[in-house]
């Protein structure tokens, strides 16, 4: 079958995505784009992608066709305790302030739920967090456009990658093994979340707010990032109004904007912001309108059974959120989350093993933001998968132009010269690691690790050398 689409029938199908779906394809994600609708066009059995497209825009395809032309052009890159400082946050400041409250009623969407891992830890971690939680109205909302993602979530089945960088103690304490490499969420847990189709840019949310009432917690993490800027403006408003006074909106790191998120008000929780609504409260314009939390905390007796991992994520390093402004950055209302985007798409490609695609994803990326060492590590990654060492060094040697306090760069450019027999070289990078490793704490999961920490890279340094570890 034909996969090729003529650009500029892309770029009428990209208006038509982005009017349906809110989605930004600009022609820097063309290709991504041309690899959607050739998928959706061999699923939905048209002779051609361009057949496919032309059906598309002339209003032909049916509302479960659009479903599945939605579920070829969404990423999925989720795992369980995903981004923990998120969580880290809602155990100790939101909910505490929330269980205060006398009606023990407690309203939480997951917008984006992808396959279910998002609202499913927080199932769980509800559960960890209140000893009666039976005796409470728990409601967990998770919505997705992708209805395969949805069916999924409801399987509630998760091979290993859904758990890296989760507690050691969750496959054993709420999943159980029908067959191997397979994990089945318990039923307990299950029954708290309840799945339903949403697309965001289209829908009001009516039925959510029919059903269900005003939402206490929303989380909508790297959603938005994807949409264009107009749209995102419209979803933002539609979520304000879904949420119940005082309630807290969660986003993704990357998706921070005082200017989109203008209607709620920004709280600097932990090193990281939040936003709340609070319709009474002026909107903070200057660093010291920025609140800490002042939440109050769990009674002991409620708090003591949360295992300590959940919340461990340790203080963040030096560069990570001591670099982050007071205020929170202002990016203008007409700017793409494009790097963003293509930073998860790479990711999610590479953890496919699609790393001709990943490849393709981290070029692009390094076109959007040429300044960011993440892009040049990750494709310096991919690279050593493939084999192209000379290039992956080369990749990696930017990445420390960049920044030459990456962790991640120097240990793989020491690990990469220590297998050339250059030995002078492999020990120059790796003291360099260890000398950055000894400002985090040990229990720091490192950035752009995939969850390992500062003190077991140290290990495995020292398994390596004879150098000095302590951390």
């Amino acid at each position: 079958m034909e996969t090729e689409t003529p650009e500029i029938l892309l770029s009428r199908i990209s208006e038509f995505i982005a009017q349906t779906m809110g989605w930004d394809y600009p022609p820097s994600r063309h290709a991504d784009l041309r690899r959607g609708i050739a998928a959706a066009a061999k699923d939905l059995g048209f002779e051609s992608a361009a057949d496919c497209a032309h059906r598309c825009l002339a209003g032909a395809l049916t509302r479960p066709q659009l479903d599945r032309l939605a579920s070829h052009l969404t990423v999925g890159e989720t795992y369980f305790f995903r981004e923990n400082k998120a969580f880290e946050n809602l155990a100790g400041d939101i909910l505490p302030k929330l269980a205060a409250r006398a009606n023990r009623e407690l309203r939480i969407w997951s917008a984006g739920c992808c396959t279910g891992e998002e609202p499913y830890s927080i199932a769980i971690l509800l559960r960890e967090l209140l000893p009666d939680w039976r005796q409470w109205k728990i409601t967990i909302l998770a919505t997705d456009i992708n209805q395969r993602f949805l069916r999924k979530a409801e399987a509630g089945l998760f091979g290993e990658w859904s758990f890296r960088s989760a507690p050691v103690w969750l496959k054993g304490r709420y999943f159980r093994v029908p067959s191997e490499g397979r994990f089945e969420i318990l039923p307990e847990i299950a029954e708290m979340v309840r799945f339903a189709h949403l697309n965001l840019a289209v829908d009001d949310y009516s039925s959510v707010l029919n059903e269900f009432g005003p939402m206490d917690v929303i989380f909508c993490r790297n959603v938005l990032m994807y949409f264009q800027p107009s749209q995102s403006l419209k979803v933002v408003e539609r979520l304000y109004r879904a949420q119940a006074e005082g309630g807290w909106l969660i986003v993704g790191a990357s998706e921070l904007s005082h200017n989109l998120f203008s209607p709620y008000f920004p709280v600097n929780l932990n090193g990281s912001f939040l936003y709340q609504k609070e319709s009474n409260r002026p909107l903070a314009t200057a660093p010291e309108a920025i609140p800490a939390s002042v939440a109050p905390q769990f009674e002991e007796s409620i708090y003591a059974n949360i295992p300590s991992v959940v919340l461990a994520e340790a203080e963040p390093a030096p560069g990570d959120f001591a670099k982050i402004p007071e205020q929170i950055p202002s990016v203008p209302q007409n700017e793409p989350h494009e790097s963003a985007a293509l930073s998860i798409e790479a990711r999610s490609f590479a953890d496919q093993g699609n790393l001709t695609a990943a490849l393709g994803c981290c070029d692009r990326w390094i076109a959007a933001d040429k300044l960011n060492p993440a892009s040049h590590y990750l494709r310096s990654v991919v690279l050593q998968e493939q084999g192209v060492m000379l290039e992956a060094v080369q990749s990696l040697r930017r990445a420390l132009y960049l920044d030459p306090e990456h962790v991640l760069a120097h240990f793989a450019m020491g690990n990469l010269a220590r297998g050339r027999n250059q030995f002078f070289e492999s020990r120059r990078h790796l003291s360099n690691a260890l000398r950055l490793l000894k400002t985090f704490s040990p229990q720091t999961v490192l950035p752009e690790s995939d969850g390992v920490t500062a003190g077991r890279l140290a290990e495995i340094i020292g398994s390596l050398t004879e150098m000095e570890v302590e951390v």
